[in-house]
């Protein structure tokens, strides 16, 4: 769909650049398509989908192994980062 590495090493670059305060890591999975990092795994289905406004038919990318790895890996990752950088409301009622 599009070099979504790259866009993310630029703007990787971009937050060292102007010192960003805050902690961020890109995380890169090589075998991987569109389909990287979600919460549910479905390493079974894997192609193309019809895009709803263009009609065109649009190829995810990656394989169905990058995609279930990638949301293996990412997915405590991005769990760990919302509990440390979200307030907790726990004891609130």
């Amino acid at each position: 769909m599009w070099d979504s590495t790259g866009m993310a090493n630029a703007i990787v670059a971009r937050l060292k650049q102007t010192h960003f305060p805050y902690p961020y890591e890109h995380l890169k999975y090589p075998h991987a398509g569109h389909r990287a990092g979600r919460p549910e795994v479905v390493p079974a289905w894997h192609g193309s989908v019809r895009n709803p406004t263009s009609g065109r038919e649009e190829n995810l990318g990656g394989r169905p192994q990058g995609d279930a790895q990638s949301s293996l890996d990412a997915i405590p990752k991005v769990l760990e980062f919302l509990r440390e950088s979200l307030p907790d409301h726990s004891s609130e009622k």
